[in-house]
């Protein structure tokens, strides 16, 4: 491998690693006093409509009767979630996920923060507090998987409803029935609570400025994005028919998918706690309002949503089959159609295999196997290019003073021996974009996240806490660029200036290594694990070729 092509591959990692590493200054550190604090709801829009708590008198001069008892644990649940509700306002108040924890691996991940509750409804001219009101409730038909919040008038009407169904997964279905109501023509519905924050590691801190983000869908168009970078400058208004709308973490995700009937006309994204002093806070997390519109004055509501409360799960978010798998990381748009392949490969090899570590070896194993044809021509290559090395060194002493004349002999020799100076290159070059594809599936893929390997190796998408597997790899990569090196005899033919690219070549050999370590140490062990083995690989098929060679030339 040329002197330049290695400095190449060392820029590459260079530029990658202080990208991920410190082109973002790390967040404020995040404490439990800080995760406890309630966060208060600022996002507004143009057409929210805000009203006073009303006094139970007031709503039974609108004939409306309501509940003189507030409950707030009401409870829907499936074998993902367990939803909570309060009746004072028919809101959602919190949101568990049975199968996911927090760092110490027994309290279950929430989704909402503490304190704060989602889905509040603002409707035009109405004068009822619905948002504030107590509403009577009831499991609909016996069933524990649906309730009804709902206001009665006096005659026993049910004149106004929310009614939640969880089925299966993490999808939850709201109905917002209403009728005889003052004539209106906007609502909003909110989702401003911000997501809860469950990733305390330093790198999960350090990056929260981009992996905390608001993601829509307006007029099937291409995703509309904000990181908390962005929202921190103020709120951001999007204008049309918006499909659906999320907030999402690092591993967790809340979206907002309309019935395609509804007149969605305007979403408002922001903080859920804005920055008042410019000095930024991990405990801002994105929230949203969305605006309805309808053209005529409606006395009457019959509208639905869809909810997916759970993991960034790219397969889970892929089966509503309207963009919502681009919630997920998937890397650089050149990249995205690679990274989706693999992706559906490593899904398909835990369903086998349920270790990811194990996954990743297997990985590993599958793209040498493919490369494995590729690897031996570049090593065949590098063989053949120290057999013509004398044939080199006459050419460029013949034709020293004509470097035209001298290239194109190099090139007749090239072509007529089937060899090409870059050859040798070829694979390691081909790794790059597999390396980039790979980074964000195993730094944000939900499977990775907390998944244990062996021994030190308790989570794969956090780096390597001892830096045991980086230097491993730095061990491995040595002895493999060892291996690849000319030998004494070949270095003897050479001329001054080959002799001084192979003496630079040796001194990347030795230095290359430990550099390597120090960027693989800040990156996720599954990664870094990923890069060892195939490294590994890359050694035995090496061992083999050259035997072989060896071999040939004996006989």
């Amino acid at each position: 491998m040329e002197k330049r092509t290695i400095i190449a591959i060392v820029l590459i990692f260079l530029i990658y690693w202080i990208s991920s590493q410190y082109f973002w200054k790390p967040a404020a550190d995040l404490t439990s006093k800080q995760q406890n604090q309630p966060i208060t709801n600022t996002i507004s829009h143009p057409n929210e409509i805000t009203h006073p708590i009303t006094d139970k008198t007031d709503i039974d001069n609108n004939n409306i009767i309501t509940n003189n008892e507030i409950k707030n644990n009401i409870i829907l649940e499936n074998d993902k979630l367990i939803i909570s509700f309060t009746n004072s306002g028919a809101l959602i108040n919190q949101i568990t996920l049975k199968e996911f924890f927090l760092a110490d691996k027994i309290s279950p991940v929430q989704l909402i923060p503490q304190n704060q509750k989602i889905l509040q409804l603002n409707i035009q001219n109405e004068l009822i507090p619905y948002n504030d009101v107590a509403y009577q409730w009831e499991y609909v038909n016996g069933k524990t998987n649906q309730i009804s919040f709902f206001l009665k008038d006096t005659n026993n009407n049910k004149v106004f409803q929310k009614v939640y169904t969880l089925t299966d997964n993490y999808n939850l279905e709201m109905d917002i029935l209403g009728k005889n109501m003052a004539s209106f023509d906007t609502y909003s519905i909110s989702l401003n609570s911000g997501i809860n924050i469950t990733e305390e590691s330093k790198s999960a801190v350090k990056d929260a400025k981009n992996t905390y983000k608001f993601i829509t869908l307006i007029n099937m168009e291409k995703p509309e994005e904000l990181t908390l970078n962005k929202l921190n400058k103020g709120n951001q208004t999007y204008r049309g028919n918006v499909m659906w709308a999320a907030v999402r973490s690092k591993y967790f995700v809340m979206s907002l998918i309309p019935e395609e009937k509804i007149s969605t006309y305007a979403i408002n994204a922001g903080l859920s706690n804005p920055n008042t002093n410019n000095n930024f806070s991990i405990n801002q997390t994105p929230g949203f309002s969305l605006d309805i519109r309808y053209n005529i004055g409606m006395n009457q509501l019959s509208d639905k949503y869809t909810l997916y409360l759970g993991p960034v799960d790219y397969d889970n978010l892929l089966a509503y089959n309207n963009g919502m798998e681009n919630i997920t990381e998937l890397g650089h748009n050149w990249l995205k159609f690679l990274v989706k392949i693999f992706i559906t490969y490593i899904s398909f090899l835990y369903s086998l295999i349920p270790n990811y570590g194990l996954v990743i070896i297997l990985f590993a194993l599958t793209l040498k196997i493919l490369l494995t044809p590729l690897t031996a021509k570049s090593l065949h290559a590098s063989k053949k290019m120290q057999k013509i090395q004398p044939m080199l060194k006459d050419i460029q002493q013949k034709y020293k003073n004509d470097v035209k004349k001298q290239q194109e002999e190099l090139s007749k020799l090239y072509k007529e021996h089937g060899v090409s100076p870059l050859g040798g290159c070829l694979p390691m070059l081909l790794q790059m974009p597999i390396f980039f594809a790979l980074y964000p599936i195993l730094k944000n893929s939900i499977g990775f996240r907390q998944a244990h390997f062996i021994g030190w190796i308790t989570d794969l998408s956090e780096p390597d806490p001892y830096w045991i597997l980086p230097i491993l790899m730095g061990v491995f990569m040595f002895i493999q660029q060892k291996m690849m090196m000319t030998t004494q005899q070949d270095t003897s033919n050479m001329d001054e200036k080959q002799q001084a690219m192979a003496q630079s070549q040796k001194m990347m050999m030795y230095m290359m290594p430990p550099f390597m370590v120090f960027i693989f140490s800040g990156l996720p062990s599954g990664l870094v694990l990923y890069w060892t083995v195939f490294n590994v690989f890359t050694i035995i098929h090496q061992y083999f070729i050259n035997k072989k060679h060896n071999e040939k030339e004996l006989a």
